[in-house]
């Protein structure tokens, strides 16, 4: 449904659709962590046995860092990679996260900008 409101105020665009991009960084994540290799294998179990929750938590932070150099964003993304974490513990899958992380991505794109003037 969201899409659909998106999709009639929007439009499509000519060139970058968001879910052609989505597709594609899906895929190249895919790629990069799903494969047969033993290094890859024993980093996954190393890290997916010993707190999971701290340690996807706190990659999350690092990269938003790394990537805006924003303490803030860093800050939001320990919020929001704990929130996520909380729920795949929960659920078991992570459909739930996904959907958490889109809505506040919306809320931070869409919502903030005409709340502080922007």
């Amino acid at each position: 449904m969201a899409g659909v409101a998106l999709d009639a105020l929007l439009g499509d665009p000519r060139r970058g659709h968001p879910v052609a991009g989505f597709g594609r960084a899906a895929g190249w994540l895919e790629q990069r962590t799903y494969a047969d290799d033993r290094a890859r294998g024993a980093l996954y179990t190393a890290l997916g046995r010993h707190h999971p929750l701290l340690i996807s938590t706190v990659i999350y932070a690092i990269a938003t860092l790394g990537s805006s150099r924003n303490p803030m964003l860093a800050f939001a993304a320990i919020i929001l990679g704990t929130v996520c974490a909380l729920e795949r513990r929960a659920t078991g899958g992570v459909l739930a996260p996904i959907l958490t992380h889109f809505a506040w991505t919306l809320v931070v794109l869409l919502g903030l900008p005409p709340l502080f003037g922007l």
